[in-house]
């Protein structure tokens, strides 16, 4: 009973918060399927939103999914990007680490795990930030790259001094 009780009174709060911050129609109107008070938020203010998130025990949109599928699921081509990931050392400037990234983009078809591992590469720089790391995603998802990929993710990893089938 608790758990109902807390659910609803943080509904009743995300609502309250669209209702100030969006619109007193769009808090009252029943939102289409896969959209929700939650998202509206976010889409409006992304602390907001993120903090409706935090209450409904749900991840934000921005934040980073380390691994959408157990490894035993993953295709080769996924387990050998995240093995690429580790191997490629990621000291470049804003260019190269762009061009790497829509490399990881390409050879993954632009899927989760693919992010997973530009995401993981992208880590391992001082620079590093999260939300910096989704939104270039979300731009190769605009203009997905055609004469780059698998090939260049190699390259790099060998000067990193990786092989196939050994870490580097």
């Amino acid at each position: 009973m608790a758990s109902v009780l807390r659910q609803r009174c943080v509904r009743l709060a995300i609502g309250c918060l669209v209702m100030r911050y969006v619109g007193e129609a769009p808090a009252k109107t029943p939102m289409a399927p896969g959209w929700d008070h939650a998202r509206l938020l976010w889409e409006c203010d992304h602390d907001l939103g993120r903090r409706a998130y935090h209450w409904l025990d749900q991840p934000a949109p921005d934040t980073p999914r380390w691994h959408p599928k157990p490894i035993r699921d993953r295709s080769p081509v996924e387990g050998e990007l995240h093995e690429l990931a580790r191997a490629i050392l990621n000291n470049h400037a804003w260019e190269e680490w762009n061009k790497l990234g829509m490399a990881f983009f390409a050879a993954s078809d632009g899927s989760e795990e693919g992010f997973c591992a530009f995401d993981l590469f992208s880590a391992k720089n001082r620079k590093y930030d999260p939300r910096e790391t989704l939104a270039r995603w979300e731009n190769y998802r605009r203009s997905p790259p055609t004469q780059i990929g698998m090939g260049t993710l190699i390259h790099y990893a060998r000067q990193a001094g990786w092989r196939p089938g050994r870490a580097a």
